[in-house]
């Protein structure tokens, strides 16, 4: 008795002795049993990796493909940076304007003090290359082109489409003799956008030279269009659908997106493959938790913790988001790569890191709660049925 109560470090050392020894030998931390189940069973562990894997990139680059459709659905309004767009009603995109008269550019300036006008003609028709083929295109001509008469302008990637390393292609009356690379042109439509100026345009569409497809005003300095402003010049012309440069990019994107049925159906696409992830993760747990079931009863039947049971099941499912998330985001760009001779508008974004971190989110709130679901089924009644 006197050597137990002689110090006080003495009963300090007794205290964490007699704790030391009924302290259960499922103290030991559990990343050791997670990691001894997966070198046991670790065919089963790669082959949901795999298929979670597998599907988070699908849906990954499926809402890649999606985001780049709606960018590149307004390439050239956002390349002509124009602040009012006047069109004839119920137009919706840019690319299939109705024609309307130049002279309403007059009236118009009045409710845009100091603005700049600028007139665009955009149409669909064919061009001719130098061996003969014939193919469609899209005219852009707009005021304001800076390389002058007989050049147009079209993306790196169409230039194959024009057989540019032949000639350059026959486009109309016009006897062309500059053609200029660029990039940040290539669009969807199958058909390349030609970038050039007005008169040209209209003599290779054909156009009246009274007639326009667009009306743009080009505000002094960073000025913000009033929405009073817009309300008074859409009253006086009800015949013209008058847009700000933001609500004519959104009014394309839908167009594309909705009306067409196109990017609904990316989009459709990138949640169906998003489905099959977390199918994938949820049928991964639920096996799991059955392939050891009866190793999980005896657990508990020894004194382990029910939350460390949990935490076991949780860290395997969380460990098979993690790196099917990683890699997704490590595939993507590969995907777009690969894509990118059928598909040059492809471009990964921030936007689709935000996706597949979202979607990273999702799977592991899913797999915590199917984990906590699976074991709840793991109590004493199922030790002592066992």
């Amino acid at each position: 008795m006197e050597t137990l109560t002689s110090t006080t470090g003495e009963q300090t050392q007794l205290t964490a002795g007699a704790s030391a020894a009924t302290r259960t030998p499922w103290a030991v931390p559990v990343n050791r049993y997670l990691l001894a189940i997966i070198r046991r069973d670790w065919r089963a562990q790669l082959f949901a990796t795999c298929g979670c894997a597998t599907a988070a990139l699908i849906a990954c680059f499926q809402f890649c493909v999606f985001s780049s459709f709606i960018a590149v659905a307004y390439v050239v309004p956002q390349r002509l940076d124009a602040d009012v767009w006047v069109m004839a009603s119920g137009v919706s995109a840019f690319d299939f304007p109705h024609p309307i008269a130049e002279d309403y550019g007059a009236g118009l300036a009045r409710f845009f003090p100091g603005a700049t006008l600028r007139r665009i003609q955009v149409g669909f028709t064919t061009f001719g290359t130098a061996t003969g083929r014939k193919s469609s295109m899209v005219a852009v001509g707009y005021d304001g082109f800076g390389a002058g008469r007989r050049s147009f302008v079209a993306d790196r990637t169409d230039l194959d489409n024009l057989e540019a390393s032949a000639g350059i292609p026959e486009l109309g009356s016009v006897d062309f003799r500059r053609l200029i690379p660029d990039t940040g042109l290539a669009g969807f439509l199958g058909a390349p956008y030609l970038l050039m100026s007005l008169k040209d345009a209209n003599a290779v569409l054909r156009q009246r030279v009274d007639r326009v497809s667009f009306l743009v005003f080009d505000l002094p300095g960073d000025s913000a269009v009033p929405a009073d402003v817009l309300a008074a010049a859409r009253g006086a012309y009800p015949e013209l659908t008058i847009r700000t440069n933001a609500q004519f990019y959104r009014s394309t994107a839908l167009y594309w997106l909705i009306s067409t049925g196109a990017g609904a159906a990316v989009l459709l696409a990138a949640i169906l493959a998003s489905a099959l992830m977390l199918l994938f993760l949820v049928s991964g747990i639920t096996r799991f938790a059955q392939r050891y079931r009866e190793d999980f009863l005896t657990m508990l039947g020894l004194g382990m913790r029910a939350g460390d049971l949990r935490a076991i099941v949780a860290r395997a499912a969380v460990t098979i988001v993690v790196i099917a998330i990683l890699a997704a985001l490590c595939g993507l760009p590969l995907m777009a790569a690969i894509a990118y001779p059928m598909l040059p508008w492809v471009s990964p974004s921030l936007i689709d890191v935000a996706f597949a971190l979202t979607l990273g989110g999702l799977s592991i709130a899913i797999a915590l709660r199917f984990a906590s679901r699976e074991m709840a089924r793991f109590d004493l009644a199922a030790v002592f049925r066992s």
